[in-house]
Parts: structure tokens; sequence; C-alpha cells
């Protein structure tokens, strides 16, 4: 075998070496790719969830007045008086805070029914927020003038929910 053979097996072996290399990090790039995609539709399905089963709840109230019982910055209060007895109990189910939180971990998607508190997703990433919305599409100032609901979780596009009107 000639030095001319010889060199070119070994350029066509760094060659097919480097194709395989390539592909091998470009698998691992959308395996990566394709679990930070999974764990963003999670993280924004259970945030859906929360809101809408609250509000669910919340809107079948017979008591008259909003189904958002408080506004803050860091969640909502959602009461609704499900046992029919004539008044809310701070202690019971009648009662759901969704929160966000900053903790040990940064920040919390935080659910308390009555006086049960637990954390659903940890380590939020950075520009989750809670979004209340007046009927003019501008943020809301009081409980009562929520009219759209969301919570964007870091820089995805938002599901929205709508507050029944108040009675």
């Amino acid at each position: 075998m000639s030095l001319l053979e010889t060199m070119v097996g070994l350029a066509l072996s760094v060659l097919v070496i480097s194709a395989v290399f390539h592909q091998l990090t470009t698998a691992t790039l959308l395996v990566h790719d394709y679990r930070l995609a999974q764990r963003r539709l999670f993280v924004s399905g259970q945030v859906e969830h929360l809101l809408d089963t609250g509000l669910a709840a919340a809107r079948t109230n017979p008591l008259p007045g909003h189904p958002i019982a408080d506004l803050t910055s860091a969640g909502i209060k959602l009461a609704a008086d499900l046992d029919g007895d004539g008044r809310l109990d701070a202690g019971s189910a009648e009662t759901t805070v969704v929160s966000l939180e900053t903790g040990d971990r940064g920040l919390s998607l935080r659910h308390r029914i009555g006086r049960q508190k637990m954390t659903v997703i940890d380590e939020l990433p950075a520009g989750s927020r809670l979004l209340a919305l007046d009927d003019r599409g501008t943020p809301a100032r009081r409980a009562r003038d929520i009219a759209l609901l969301s919570m964007p979780i870091g820089t995805s596009q938002p599901g929205y929910f709508a507050v029944a009107p108040p009675r």
C-alpha cells in the first residue's frame, strides 16, 4: 500500500468519524430541546388546570359577588360557598389561592385549598407572572374588575381564562 492510499484512507476515516460525531451532537441537542419543550408544556398544563378548575368552582358560588375574592401581585384568591350554608369558610375548600412565591429554589407555583398548601411546580422560569386583565385588556386594579386571567410561564404564550361577571 502506498503512502497516498494510506493518506486517502486516513482522510476518509476522519471524515466518517466527524460525520458520526456531528450526528450524535445534533441528536443530543434535539433530545435536550424536546425535553425542554415537554417540561414547558407540562408546566403550562398544570397552570391551566389550576386556574380552570379554581374558576369553575368559584363560578358555582350561589352567593352574590365576583368569583375572585382577592388579587395581589403574587396571586389570586378564589372563593365560593360550595356547601350552600350562606357563608365562606376560610379553612375549607371554599377558599382557594393560586400564587407565585419566591423560595429557596427560585419562583414556585403554589396552591392553597383551605389550610392545606402545596407546591405544584418548583423552579419556574424567569418572567413567569400572573396577569389579571379588565374588560379593556389593561391590568386590573381590583378583583371585581378582572375579566381575563392568565399566568404566562417564562416567555411562552399563555392561555387566557374568562372570569364570569358578577351577578
